[in-house]
């Protein structure tokens, strides 16, 4: 008979009853077995659920209505340890990767966070952010790069009740920062394409730049005019390039790694 519920194993046992071998079988069947049914538990790592079989499939969800077809499943691939959330339909909604890459609808997640999909969000910001004194001087704002750097910029800055504010958004793209009246004529090889917004005057702006010299090179920032003592740069940064010596643009991936000076 196999399993059976609460109910019936009661009346194997009423009072007056003798229960028979199949009876005793049957109760055990309607245990929880750990070693059997794959469950287990530590204090070191809690509920420890494995596979059985050759099947990859770690849990299901069901509706009670409907034991037969999951709503969601949780399965674990046996060759590169990838734990997959499926939907009702099979599909896999959300996959972790054992390298750390998580993907939504995507099976195989390249990066940090890949979605194969519209993403939608009521705003984002970057990476990098920071505070810089709005005192008309410059200042870097990210630094130690080389090679080839394509960032994008959000700034702004103001003094509630002075009429003085601004902001900016700009693109910046940079291949190995080229220098010099021939290397870059003024400056065309690496501008830093900006869109602003002030209130009052064009010298509340907030202007970029780039500066360095040798191997590396920076990104820096600064007020067009002087802000009032205290006044600061908010600012963040995201980056939009991450292959910095073009790696990837060659078959031999490792020569291309080893290369730090653009005309080699």
């Amino acid at each position: 008979m196999g399993k059976a519920n609460r109910s019936t194993l009661k009346n194997y046992f009423k009072k007056g009853h003798m229960p028979s071998g199949q009876q005793f079988a049957d109760l055990i069947d309607s245990m929880l077995n750990m070693v059997d049914e794959g469950f287990d538990k530590s204090p070191a790592d809690g509920l420890k659920v494995s596979q059985l079989g050759e099947n990859t499939a770690l849990m299901s969800f069901y509706h009670h209505t409907d034991l037969n077809r999951p709503i969601w499943t949780l399965t674990c691939n046996r060759d590169n340890g990838r734990l997959i959330i499926k939907n009702g339909s099979g599909q896999p909604s959300m996959v972790l990767s054992a390298d750390g890459h998580v993907g939504i609808g995507q099976s195989m997640p390249q990066y940090p966070l890949d979605v194969a999909g519209v993403i939608a969000a009521q705003g984002r910001t970057g990476g990098i952010k920071g505070l810089a004194p709005a005192d008309g001087q410059w200042h870097p704002i990210v630094e130690n790069l080389t090679g080839c750097q394509a960032l994008e910029i959000m700034a702004g800055v103001g003094k509630p009740k002075t009429g003085r504010y601004a902001l900016v958004r700009a693109t910046a793209l940079n291949t190995f920062h080229p220098k010099g009246i021939f290397m870059n004529f003024l400056n065309l090889k690496r501008r830093i394409h900006c869109q602003h917004a002030y209130y009052r005057s064009r010298c509340d702006r907030i202007l970029l730049r780039w500066q360095g010299s040798g191997g590396t090179y920076a990104l820096a920032l600064k007020t067009k005019g002087a802000y009032p003592d205290g006044i600061q740069v908010q600012y963040n940064v995201t980056r939009l390039w991450f292959d910095k010596t073009m790696a990837g643009s060659f078959t031999l991936q490792e020569d291309a790694a080893e290369t730090t000076d653009p005309a080699k």
